[in-house]
Order: C-alpha cells, then sequence, then structure tokens
C-alpha cells in the first residue's frame, strides 16, 4: 500500500489485494468536507467507482481530525452477475460471475465452503431463510466473520435486493438486480 501527498489539499493511496483501488482524498479548500473517490480495478480495467463525501466533525486543518459521512455514490462500470439455482431439496446454489465461485448451501446456519474453478478456496457462507421471500447470510473468510448479508426476492419474483454489512464497518450496502 502506498500513501502519498499531492499537495496540500490532495492525498493519493494505492492498495492491491484480491483487487487494486486506487483512492484520491481531496479536503475542500475551507477544510470542511473531505471526499473520497475510490476505483477498483481488475486485470487494469477500472470496474467500479464509489465517491463518498464527509463533514468535520471535530476541529482540524487539512485531512487532520474527525470526520463523518453524509453521502455515498457507487458507480459500477463493469457489471456482476450472479445465478441462484435450487441446490438439493431444501438449498440455493450461487454462482457469481465472472469469477465463477459457487457456493452450494442449505439454510440450516452451517458453513460451507465456496468453490472456484481450483478447487475450495478459503472463504465460506452460511444461509438461514427468515421468511418464505427472505435468507439472511453470514460470509467467513479463512475461518473469521467478514459479513452479513440479507437477500429478498420481491413477491413479483422480478427483483432481489441486497443489504450486505461487512464486519469492519457500521455502513450497510444495498443492491437491487434485476431478473434476467
Amino acid at each position: 500500500m502506498s500513501f502519498v501527498k499531492v499537495d496540500d489539499h490532495t492525498w493519493h493511496m494505492d492498495r492491491v489485494d484480491s483487487r487494486t483501488m486506487s483512492r484520491v482524498y481531496t479536503v475542500s479548500p475551507d477544510d470542511q468536507k473531505l471526499t473520497l473517490v475510490d476505483e477498483f480495478k481488475d486485470a487494469n480495467e477500472i470496474t467500479e467507482r464509489n465517491i463518498t463525501q464527509y463533514h468535520r466533525t471535530s476541529p482540524g486543518k487539512s485531512i487532520y481530525g474527525q470526520w463523518k459521512s453524509f453521502s455515498m455514490e457507487i458507480e459500477v462500470l463493469k457489471p456482476e452477475s450472479i445465478v441462484i439455482q435450487p441446490f438439493e431439496k431444501n438449498g440455493l446454489s450461487i454462482t457469481e460471475l465472472p469469477e465463477e465461485v459457487r457456493t452450494d448451501m442449505y439454510f440450516d446456519g452451517k458453513e460451507y465452503r465456496s468453490q472456484g474453478p481450483g478447487g475450495p478456496l478459503a472463504r465460506s457462507r452460511s444461509a438461514r431463510r427468515t421468511n418464505p421471500y427472505t435468507i439472511e447470510m453470514e460470509y467467513q473468510d479463512k475461518g473469521e466473520l467478514s459479513g452479513t448479508q440479507e437477500c429478498t426476492v420481491s413477491k413479483d419474483g422480478k427483483t432481489l435486493t441486497t443489504t450486505g454489512k461487512p464486519v469492519t464497518s457500521p455502513v450497510s450496502f444495498t443492491s437491487v438486480w434485476d431478473k434476467k
């Protein structure tokens, strides 16, 4: 990871893990607003851009101080796809494309390991059905809880709404998927 000061109001950070993230921090001239622009790349192609804005909540100059977010905008430049199919009698098979990561699971709260093109992965999911339209899932990475997600299918079956929350953040992320 690198973190570089560009000028008195701008910083740049690059991070590489499962995908590359480039973040630009920009503080307004009056030092009261901070804007983060995150660009995520897969194989040198920008797939997602997030813009998060913060208000200053404590005294400070430049980037230093306490901030509270007030808006977030996500632009998906390379749409993701998921394929959801029945799995045996009382379960689901979820495949994430284009990565071809599949998890076959039952609604019993037990962990089920995800499979990739090369075999088992270090991540897993567990699921419970809370009503005929909603499933609550937990995600584990290397045996540690990494996030939760609630998935709700509309009564007409045309949309899927997912609300996910990473354990490392107080923020929830909601996505609406159209059935194709």
